[in-house]
């Protein structure tokens, strides 16, 4: 936090096959609080993620193109959308 900075909002993401890595009690389970409908650009997404082929891994691995479209499904789910992107609210400054 600096006087005068433009950023007001910081949402930390969930990154897959990352964060199923972490052992029980390791550190604070990720726990979605912040969402964004992504129903009309998973596509988008999916397109994007294929340009990184090599950070890309077969179905069930959590970085398959299989399983991101399925969290994206899940986490919609939570919300009552097609699709969607979680995160958690670090900080967010009302102006």
């Amino acid at each position: 936090p600096q006087p005068g900075s433009n950023v007001s909002t910081i949402l930390c993401f969930e990154t897959p096959s990352s964060t199923e890595w972490q052992p029980p009690g390791s550190d604070t389970p990720f726990c979605p609080n912040w969402f964004v409908d992504i129903s009309s650009t998973l596509g988008i997404k999916i397109a994007a993620l294929e340009e990184y082929a090599p950070e890309v891994r077969q179905w069930p691995h959590a970085r398959s193109i299989q399983a991101v479209q399925a969290l994206a499904k899940w986490r919609g789910s939570s919300i009552g959308v097609n699709a969607a992107e979680a995160f958690v609210l670090a900080r967010h400054i009302m102006r």
